[in-house]
């Protein structure tokens, strides 16, 4: 899947690499049960809470934004799709782990600047890529709480899938996963909504509760009473 074909069907391209997930499930089965087992707890609880981890999945996001930004990259320098998204995923990763806003900012940025390039405004492609980017680019800072609960979700559900996928050897009640990809992707695509809503509420550090000021906890001292 080169990056051309990513410019010309983004969405296209995204589906054809979930596809892919067979592929990744394989160094997983040689795996114990035990282990597989413990793969798909590890989904299922990062499908439901880990958007309340704010660096991590500032990590995570700003990594798949970063790679996306390298093979669009890629694209139009027409260049093999092997160098620039790695480097990207790890510049983008690396600037959300030290400043976790980088994240919400660039999964908008990177689509606005995308379809604010392809709208023919005034001024040519890059005048509408700016635009879109600063446009979308702050849209995502506002939704940063549900960006988080959706890459948790479906950083979640893909590793859960890729647990059952693997389980799949020892399970043959699973390799309906494997011979059907469409079940695969309603799984985890199901995985992914049901436990964004479930955490939208607490992610990006939201729903936290005010710490009491120092002493608050403290009972005062009863008053006696006048007689």
């Amino acid at each position: 899947m080169s990056p051309s074909a990513f410019l010309a069907d983004p969405a296209g391209f995204l589906v054809r690499l979930a596809a892919r997930l067979p592929e990744l499930a394989a160094p997983l089965r040689p795996l114990p049960l035990w282990a597989q087992g413990l793969l798909l707890a590890a989904g299922l609880a990062v499908a439901a809470g880990g958007a309340r981890w704010r660096r991590p999945v500032a990590l995570a996001g700003g990594a798949a934004a970063g790679w996306l930004a390298g093979m669009a990259a890629a694209g139009l320098l027409e260049l093999p799709g092997r160098l620039l998204p790695p480097i990207g995923a790890a510049l983008l990763a690396g600037a959300a782990l030290m400043v976790p806003s980088v994240f919400p900012f660039a999964a908008g940025a990177l689509p606005g600047a995308f379809v604010g390039a392809r709208l023919g405004l005034p001024g040519g492609p890059l005048v509408g890529a700016s635009i879109g980017l600063l446009l979308l680019g702050g849209l995502g800072l506002l939704a940063a709480r549900l960006l988080a609960a959706a890459v948790a979700g479906l950083a979640g559900g893909a590793l859960a899938g890729l647990a059952l996928l693997a389980a799949s050897r020892r399970l043959p009640e699973l390799r309906i996963l494997e011979e059907r990809p469409v079940l695969l992707a309603a799984l985890i695509l199901l995985l992914a909504v049901s436990g964004a809503a479930f955490q939208v509420g607490f992610a990006w550090g939201g729903g936290k509760r005010p710490k009491p000021p120092r002493g608050a906890g403290a009972q005062p001292a009863p008053q006696p009473q006048a007689v």
